[in-house]
């Protein structure tokens, strides 16, 4: 039976591995006229592959100003920040016990539940 503490794990390790795979570094949305352009910090070469027409590029690939922002925002960095928080809550839940820590306004246990969830491509 999968317990939540393995559910968070499963979250957890997908994550890092993830982040790994992304470069585990930080993102930068740059804004011009045609579009947002989305790079690593240390790179100007756009985390968005070009449309290839035989051997050439067809132009550089924009999103939004505010979907190149989200991108920007949830680089591997947060997402190695929001598996150790997950890592936590794991190492802490007490089973299938009711949450005696916390109270259901304050309990951090559901939301990281419900968050792992998510991102295992589960219920919320």
């Amino acid at each position: 039976m999968t317990t939540p503490a393995d559910e968070l794990r499963a979250a957890v390790a997908k994550l890092r591995a993830l982040a790994t795979a992304a470069g585990g570094e930080s993102w930068i949305a740059d804004h011009y006229e045609q579009g947002t352009i989305v790079h690593p910090a240390n790179s100007m070469r756009s985390l968005f592959r070009l449309a290839a027409d035989g051997m050439r590029a067809a132009g550089t690939p924009h999103v939004t100003a505010p979907v190149g922002d989200w991108i920007a925002a949830m680089h591997p960095g947060v997402g190695e920040k929001l598996a150790r928080w997950l890592e936590t809550e794991a190492s802490t839940w007490a089973g299938d016990e009711v949450h005696y820590r916390c109270s259901a306004q304050t309990c951090t246990l559901d939301a990281a539940l419900a968050m792992a969830r998510a991102i295992n491509g589960g219920q919320s």
